[in-house]
């Protein structure tokens, strides 16, 4: 997998094309379920492989809301029934180390820009583990802004431990885009899909930085944007490439 956390510095007059500060890590990941017993090998792969493609799918279906076909739709509402592609149980114990490091970065480098009173936006599968970041780094609940097109996520993290305010059974898109988020100017956001397709961590990108929010003056002087790319891409696209398609839609949204 690869993360990149970037500081997009803004002026209320300023250029559209800021100077971005980026930082990449795990390159090399291991696989995140190699640690899984017993599974044979092949099974871990066929699991690993399935989810993935459950993932890729429900992302391709949500990004195409209002243009669903019937079958589409209700595709979509079976695929979201199955519950969260995301299992943190599942995951090699590096990998587990991996994802805390990087909440860590983005925590502390949110905090850095907005102080703990500054309102943030990312996702977050059942066991709420950026949340826990987060909150270990001084934000309060009321600052934090979840996404989720899973029911069974969302009210795992609406419920003790948790107990967020702010969670949306939408698309990252979605939320950003309702009336109870949209005049939010969020210091930080980390658009952690959890896949390889570069495609929707676009559409959150231009969802956070949409003329809609700039008009409700809800973009702050400086924001943090950190997303993951995983090397698992159906098309066959590298994943510089894909990194590469990520970064220039965001200089261009920013």
């Amino acid at each position: 997998q690869m993360l990149l956390l970037l500081l997009l510095p803004r002026a209320p007059q300023a250029s559209p094309r800021n100077r971005c500060l980026v930082s990449t890590a795990g390159e090399n990941l291991p696989s995140p379920r190699s640690d899984r017993l017993p599974s044979s090998p092949g099974e871990r792969r066929r699991q690993r492989l399935a989810a993935e493609g459950r993932h890729r799918r429900v992302s391709w279906l949500l990004g195409q809301q209002g243009d669903l076909a019937p079958t589409e739709h209700a595709e979509l509402t079976g695929l979201l029934r199955r519950g969260d592609t995301y299992d943190a149980s599942s995951y090699s114990a590096s990998h587990a180390a991996f994802k805390a490091e990087q909440n860590a970065v983005f925590a502390s480098l949110a905090s850095s820009l907005g102080g703990a009173a500054s309102p943030v936006v990312y996702l977050d599968g059942p066991d709420g583990g950026s949340t826990s970041a987060l909150r270990a780094a001084g934000f309060a609940t009321d600052q934090l802004h979840v996404a989720n097109p899973h029911a069974s996520t969302c009210a795992a993290l609406s419920a003790p431990p948790h107990s967020l305010e702010h969670v949306a059974h939408a698309s990252a898109e979605e939320a950003l885009a309702s009336e109870q988020w949209r005049s939010r100017a969020f210091c930080a956001a980390y658009f952690d899909g959890c896949g390889g397709q570069a495609e929707p961590l676009i559409a959150m990108i231009r969802a956070l930085f949409h003329e809609r929010r700039a008009a409700a003056a809800a973009l702050a002087p400086a924001v943090a944007v950190g997303f993951t790319l995983t090397r698992a891409e159906p098309g066959g696209a590298s994943l510089g490439d894909r990194e590469v398609a990520v970064l220039r839609a965001l200089t261009a949204a920013a």
